[in-house]
């Protein structure tokens, strides 16, 4: 339901001191998928609270300093409000 949070999660990476979260969501309109936000964080989570109903997917990298690894996997999940 629109309103409560999900929570992004991944394993975090040795040596890391932060992450990218490159968050993306499927816009019917123009069939295509859309960048919802990027963040960077610290954590080997990131809470987010989507305001649209639609399918979701996210990646993401470790970095450290000037390093920054490959992007992971894309997660993908659906958000709807629920029936009544």
């Amino acid at each position: 339901m629109l309103g409560e949070s999900v929570t992004l999660d991944w394993t975090a990476s040795c040596g890391a001191t932060e992450y990218e979260v490159d968050f993306y969501y499927w816009k019917t309109s123009t069939s295509s998928w859309q960048p919802y936000f990027l963040w960077t964080t610290p954590d080997d989570f990131k809470q987010v609270w989507p305001v649209v109903e639609a399918d979701f997917y996210f990646r993401v990298r470790a970095k450290d300093g000037a390093a920054v690894g490959d992007w992971s996997v894309d997660s993908y999940f659906s958000w709807a409000n629920p029936a009544p």
